[in-house]
């Protein structure tokens, strides 16, 4: 008996457990009924992907400003929907995570579906380039051949709904099953089966995260921002785009925000309201404020003037927020994931920080925001080390580097943004470090971010300190305001902050981000290997990976052989119709995955380089001068990798080329030198 009721309090547990998956996914099914059609907003789109020329821009914002009106009046809970569906977005970044499909899976589906061979998908992709338009092209033959036969289809009675959509798509996201076990695939697959053709089409691209419409993030907002002021009328656009950003960068829960935007237009209430009703809170993770970029120290004490200033290390890890409340501890990083069941020991030496804190201040702790950054550290020498000893090179997913087992992590805070219930974004610096000083202390694993204080501007000073930042290891420093206009802006590169990198102090550029969109095969030895790798920006505007350097990247074989290795299963036999090599011709190509962090000395014009073509010169377009990985980046997203605007601006503002435009030819595998 006793051990038939343990066996029955453990099910209980189970089911539990269950039910509140269930329970929301059942309210979401109930609420499906009253959704907008799926088919209603691919009309919309397809409206969208029609709009091409000089104004193009302007014409996807009008058709979406009318859209989302629309959606407002008659469907106001499927905006925030509608919303994440064109951010390639399931739910929150912090509560959902990425709906990850591999390509090859994508296809098998869609050959399981139509009962394809799988030379005859190759050749449609190779003519096509998209397995959005491939699958769409096929249902529509089917539907013909149907309604040619007067068959009915069961599958297509029931239209699809955005709640129907998006709760497959969440339902398939949180699945954490992997094998046979899994039930992702076969939601993705009932999904594709209800669906028409042109519906196909946009969930294929919306799981490939390419919608290939044009519509950026900034177009997005702008097109609500003109949407909400035309509904209150007597306001500019302008004003509107403002506040949600702010609101947005504050907190960032879409669910949250769009319900007090909804809310707000029924009552019209004034919208700069919106800001004070989107404070930061704990449990939900927020944009950080970024640092501006310096030349060198004396352009920085030039910058910063007579305001009293602090200096601080700059460190080489990885960025986090620890949220704290009731003595939970959660972390988030730069991504605004939540990364706390991936850094357990970050929550350990939190608990014991706040321990060792209320033992020795003799006060109370019961909630608090803190921005920080974490790196490993060896404690037998008392160094940080290199953040590659953390991430591994290359990374292999799912799997814990060797590295972790031998170094500690370390945490280094810098900055405490709430405090039992108060927040402190509006507080001066000064006012910030009072508090984090005189409530906490630091511990082996737990320290302060190394400061100097400054009475007056020092140059022999700061430039000593950065020497010793930079023997242990630091990216460089950085210089921050205490008083005026010290207060911490979300989402926004504040001017209070100043960052001088160890790449400037050397006359480099600033490191930049890109994705591995195609490699080579090598000569000799190397033959049936991989010599080189093909790296891309991302034109936002087009909505495209514009090819910028084919190059090894500075890696030895072995390290390129391992990188290589990784990529390995984002292998795909076709170009994307989103894809600009320019005159590079890649012998395999991936897909946009892997994003690597790059260092250079200048940019240069280069005849094969798809980047700025035309803009600058004709027949060039604007290409990378030694380049040199230094390490993957998987706490960044695609869409946060360097764009070619950035690129083609920068590359006008090198000292170097004012006056004298450099160029340099086209050569295959390697840079000129």
């Amino acid at each position: 008996m006793k051990k038939e009721s343990k066996s029955k309090s453990k099910n209980e547990e189970k089911n539990n457990k269950k039910s509140k998956k269930e329970q929301n996914i059942e309210k979401k099914i109930e609420s499906n009924k009253d959704s907008i059609l799926f088919r209603d907003v691919v009309n919309v789109l397809l409206k969208v992907e029609k709009c091409k020329g000089v104004n193009s821009k302007d014409a996807v914002k009008e058709i979406l400003c009318d859209f989302f009106i629309s959606v407002i009046e008659n469907h106001p809970k499927d905006f925030t929907k509608i919303y994440y569906f064109l951010s390639y977005k399931i739910g929150p970044t912090y509560l959902i995570p990425d709906l990850q499909v591999q390509a090859d899976k994508m296809e098998d589906l869609v050959i399981k579906l139509f009962n394809l061979s799988d030379n005859s998908l190759k050749d449609n992709l190779r003519h096509y380039g998209d397995l959005g338009q491939v699958a769409s092209d096929i249902k529509q033959t089917n539907e013909e051949m149907n309604a040619f036969h007067n068959y009915v289809d069961e599958t297509q009675k029931e239209k699809l709904t955005m709640s129907d959509v998006m709760t497959t798509l969440e339902e398939a996201a949180l699945d954490q099953e992997s094998g046979e076990k899994s039930n992702r695939i076969k939601l993705i697959y009932n999904l594709l089966v209800k669906s028409d053709q042109h519906e196909i089409k946009f969930i294929i691209r919306f799981i490939e995260k390419n919608l290939k419409l044009g519509i950026s993030q900034s177009t997005l907002l702008s097109s609500i921002s003109r949407a909400i002021s035309r509904m209150y009328k007597n306001t500019f656009e302008k004003d509107i785009h403002k506040i949600l950003l702010k609101s947005k960068y504050q907190l960032e829960d879409e669910d949250i925000m769009f319900g007090y935007v909804i809310e707000m237009i029924k009552n019209k209430t004034d919208f700069k309201r919106l800001v004070d009703l989107c404070h930061i809170r704990c449990g939900v993770p927020f944009r950080y404020q970024l640092a501006d970029s310096s030349t060198g120290i004396k352009t920085m004490i030039k910058e910063i003037g007579k305001n009293s200033f602090t200096c601080e290390n700059l460190y080489s890890g990885m960025r986090c927020q620890i949220h704290c409340i009731k003595n939970k501890i959660t972390i988030y990083n730069k991504c605004l994931e939540d990364i706390t069941q991936k850094y357990p020991e970050i929550v350990g030496y939190s608990s014991i920080f706040i321990t060792k804190s209320i033992e020795k201040n003799k006060k109370d702790i019961k909630s608090f925001i803190l921005d920080c950054t974490f790196l490993p550290y060896d404690k037998k020498n008392d160094r940080t080390l290199n953040i590659q000893e953390l991430t591994f090179f290359p990374r292999e997913t799912g799997m814990m580097p060797q590295q972790k087992q031998n170094n500690h992590i370390c945490v280094f805070c810098f900055d405490i943004l709430l405090f039992n219930g108060d927040i402190l974004i509006n507080k001066t610096l000064k006012e910030r470090r009072k508090i984090l000083f005189s409530y906490f202390c630091e511990t082996i694993s737990f320290r302060f971010a190394k400061h100097l204080e400054l009475e007056k501007t020092d140059k022999d000073e700061i430039d000593e300190f950065m020497n010793e930042s930079l023997l242990i290891k630091c990216r460089g420093l950085i210089g921050k305001l205490l008083e005026k206009n010290s207060t911490y802006t979300p989402g926004e590169v504040n001017s209070s902050w100043i960052k001088i990198n160890k790449s400037y102090y050397k006359a480099e550029l600033d490191t930049l981000y890109f994705v591995i969109m195609g490699a080579k095969y090598g000569k000799g030895d190397r033959m049936r290997l991989y010599s080189s790798i093909l790296l891309a920006s991302l034109n936002e505007d087009e909505d495209c990976y514009e090819a910028i350097v084919l190059t090894n990247g500075a890696l030895k074989n072995r390290q390129l052989d391992e990188l290589l290795f990784n990529l390995k299963d984002h292998i795909i036999y076709y170009k994307p119709s989103n894809y600009k090599l320019g005159k590079y011709e890649p012998d395999v190509i991936f897909s946009p995955k892997v994003i690597v962090q790059v260092k250079t000395f200048f940019l240069c014009l280069n005849q094969a380089s798809a980047v700025g073509l035309n803009i600058i010169n004709d027949n060039f377009g604007v290409s990378i001068r030694f380049p040199k990985i230094i390490k993957l980046r998987d706490d960044r997203r695609v869409n946060q990798i360097t764009t070619s605007e950035k690129i083609i601006k920068i590359y006008k503002s090198q000292e170097c080329i004012k006056g004298n435009e450099t160029t340099d030819g086209y050569v295959s595998g390697e840079d000129k030198k």
